[in-house]
């Protein structure tokens, strides 16, 4: 089922009104029975400080919990249908934002994205442990644009925090166990209450599995995309009224298929084989990945002096251990085990000013130590040779930031925002590699066992001006600059290891917030342009990746998302987003051919990317629908949905390999008892049964590789809480 965007775009409006939705809580959605308060809007910390959504001079989407699982973004990899600009590519399970154009394809594990994900404000390192499901959750907050000032870690492209509930004194218990299709079955479990007068706890525990797969491996006979994944998470807090202490810590265990590829339409991979059928595979086994990932995270606040005091601290550890085919054949080509490891401590101390001063200010530092490798990446097959390879690389990150932010008025109704940070960073490799039978050390160009240093500091900044129009018309301008790490390519030879520099990005925005007729509408919208600098690109070839810099692009947008009242039961919301962007001069440029068998090349050597679009990059997505809630003597009905439309992107740096456009359609009826305390939910996901991609990419000399999203799946949920 295709349309072009010109046939999405026609019938909106009747969109609007005739489908049921699980829709997008965008910036400045208000009015929402569970929206934190100040008046019924959602309040968010995009600032290191709670404000009402409207006042906050950044393009912010963000979903409150209710409103997140009303309308199906229930983990990562469905949250770009509820944001425009935003594409969450996978590659097995790392989780790769894409904002703006903006983000990271980089595989390896010490490779931070250009989108940085926080929970609960500590920094997620890896991408690798990215893609899970959203339970306990207060809200999410989708912050767009370079947040190299008030958050952790530098990042270009944007920021995706997430915030898990508090306990409260009341007891609440809350179950929900859910069967789909696929034989598909979840469970969901939270548990909180007050422990003394001051201290609350909670526990929040999530299992799901897939029995059946999506397809089959037409060489094994086993079934393809299957999973099982399992999540607790627990909290800890003790309140005074003026000091508040968080520890929480989570655990996360999960099974599943790796990346799974499949040679797309019109390629083959080296036995021959093309196109094995919707979410088949040749492969000569079944690519699986097992990992295991948790953390710890104890944040504190406190006033002294008329001085408000935060700190957060955090740790966090990866193990992964991931087999994929990458020839895609039923030959045993190559073969690639990766082990990603990872152990990361970060600690942030701000001072910032309290409610009610006359201006608001923020100053901290931050310190992160990130140890993070490949122990080993064995590579194996016919292209490799009969011993086997072991490739060993490991880099250790220490970063140290002071920054500051201050917001004070300069005439009446209008503010100047000033923020500034300083990093210093500095990067230790360390690697090796040696054949697998025997194990004797190789690559005699780097003469055995390598160590490399790099260091760089950086300052970014941002400068704001907004202005009150009207007490519901506000209007900013902003300039901001964001730098995203740089670090070593550790998958690769020793020898063939150089770092990489970081990127910069130079974004400037014009927004505009408003609502009116009651605060019944609400309509936000930005433009921006980007200029891009020192871009990290990496290439694949025979299971190892290396990681350069390219020159210059630059990225022209536009976002608008509309929230309308309608009634008290009924709310209709639109939102969109317009990309166009292009590289500089970009000589030598990754790029890889499709040979005339379907098969590919190592590319021209002399190929310029000049003029292409960056990967990720749709020129036009959006999404509209409704939510409706109405009362009857015998309980609630809830309807729901939401359709989300992607005009298509380019995955790569030459624009060869594109992901068609596509349009997923989720949607849900419920009924819920008057006291809430008993629920059923029947929802369905990509109700058109798109076949798309969520990866597609190049192997130099060995083919073309997909990964496909999810079909059709629908299900229902019921739930009960005390």
């Amino acid at each position: 089922m295709k349309f072009s965007r010109v046939s999405f775009l026609g019938p909106a409006a009747t969109i609007l009104l005739s489908v049921p939705s699980v829709g997008v809580a965008q910036a400045g959605q208000a009015d929402e029975p569970d929206a934190k308060a100040f008046g019924g809007d959602i309040v968010v910390t995009a600032q290191r400080r709670e404000q009402r959504l409207q006042d906050v001079p950044i393009s912010v989407s963000a979903l409150s919990a209710d409103t997140a699982a009303a309308r199906g973004v229930d983990g990562t990899a469905t949250l770009q249908a509820a944001v425009p600009n935003l594409i969450v590519a996978r590659q097995g399970n790392n989780a790769q934002p894409f904002l703006r154009g903006i983000g990271s394809s980089l595989g390896d594990v010490v490779a931070e994205g250009s989108v940085a994900i926080y929970l609960d404000g500590a920094y997620q390192p890896t991408p690798i442990a990215n893609f899970f499901t959203f339970n306990n959750i207060e809200r999410i907050e989708v912050l767009k644009g370079p947040q190299g000032t008030l958050f952790g870690r530098n990042a270009t492209g944007g920021v995706i925090q997430i915030v898990t509930r508090d306990p409260s004194q009341r007891l609440a218990v809350e179950m929900s166990a859910s069967d789909a299709n696929y034989d598909t079955v979840r469970a969901d479990a939270y548990v909180a209450g007050g422990l003394t007068d001051n201290l609350t706890a909670s526990l929040a525990v999530d299992y799901s599995k897939q029995r059946d797969g999506w397809g089959k491996n037409l060489t094994t006979g086993s079934d393809t995309f299957r999973f099982e994944d399992f999540g607790i998470r627990g909290k800890l807090k003790w309140d005074n009224g003026v000091t508040a202490i968080r520890l929480s810590g989570d655990y996360n265990r999960s099974e599943g298929p790796g990346i799974s590829g499949q040679s797309p339409k019109g390629a083959v991979s080296l036995d021959g084989l093309g196109y094995p059928g919707r979410f088949n595979t040749y492969g000569e086994f079944e690519d699986g990945s097992l990992l295991k990932s948790g953390g710890v995270t104890l944040d504190i606040q406190t006033e002294l002096q008329g001085v408000g005091i935060h700190t957060i601290s955090a740790y966090r550890k990866l193990r992964n251990n991931w087999a994929f085919d990458q020839d895609l054949s039923p030959t045993p080509y190559v073969q690639a085990t990766l082990r990603p490891e990872s152990d990361m401590y970060s600690q942030e101390i701000q001072l910032h000013s309290l409610p009610g001063s006359s201006f608001d200010w923020l100053f901290g530092a931050y310190f992160y130590d990130y140890d993070a490798g490949q122990r080993p990446l064995n590579l194996e097959g016919l292209l490799i040779g009969p011993s086997g390879l072991n490739v060993y690389g490991s880099a250790h990150t220490r970063s140290q930031a002071l920054f500051g932010q201050t917001t004070f008025p300069v005439l009446e109704s209008t503010n100047l925002t000033l923020g500034l940070r300083y990093t210093f960073e500095t990067v230790d490799y360390y690697g090796y590699a040696s054949l697998t039978t025997p194990d004797v050390v190789v690559d005699p160009a780097s003469g055995g066992k390598a160590r490399q240093k790099s260091t760089y500091d950086k300052p970014t900044w941002r400068i704001v001006l907004d202005h009150k129009f009207a007490p519901d018309v506000m209007g900013y301008v902003s300039y901001n600059r964001g730098v995203k790490s740089g670090n070593f390519t550790i998958s690769n030879a020793p020898s063939a290891v150089l770092p990489y520099a970081p990127e910069e990005l130079d974004a400037y925005e014009i927004g505009l917030k408003t609502r009116f007729f009651g605060n019944r509408i609400t309509l936000n919208s930005a433009i921006f342009y980007y200029d891009f600098k020192n871009i990290q690109f990496s290439k694949i070839v025979r299971g190892t990746s290396s990681v350069f810099n390219g020159p210059t692009a630059r990225s022209i947008g536009a976002e608008m998302d509309l929230t309308a009242k309608i009634t008290p039961s009924l709310t209709l919301y639109a939102s969109g987003g317009y990309l166009d962007t292009e590289f500089g001069n970009f000589p030598g440029a990754p790029n890889t051919n499709r040979l005339p068998n379907g098969s590919t090349d190592g590319g021209d050597p002399d190929y310029n990317a000049d003029g292409k679009a960056l990967p990720f990059s749709p020129k036009f997505s959006g999404n509209a629908g409704f939510s409706y809630m109405r009362p009857f003597a015998s309980g609630i009905l809830e309807l729901n949905s939401n359709l989300y439309y992607n005009d298509g992107y380019y995955t790569e740096v030459d624009n060869r390999l594109r992901i068609q456009d596509y349009i997923l359609l989720n949607a849900s009826i419920g009924w819920k008892a008057q006291d809430e305390r008993y629920s059923i939910q029947l929802w369905g996901k990509n109700l058109t049964d798109e076949y798309y991609y969520s990866q597609l990419s190049a192997q130099a000399n060995v083919g073309d590789l997909g990964s496909p999203a999810a079909p059709r799946t629908y299900g229902v949920t019921v739930g009960v809480k005390f």
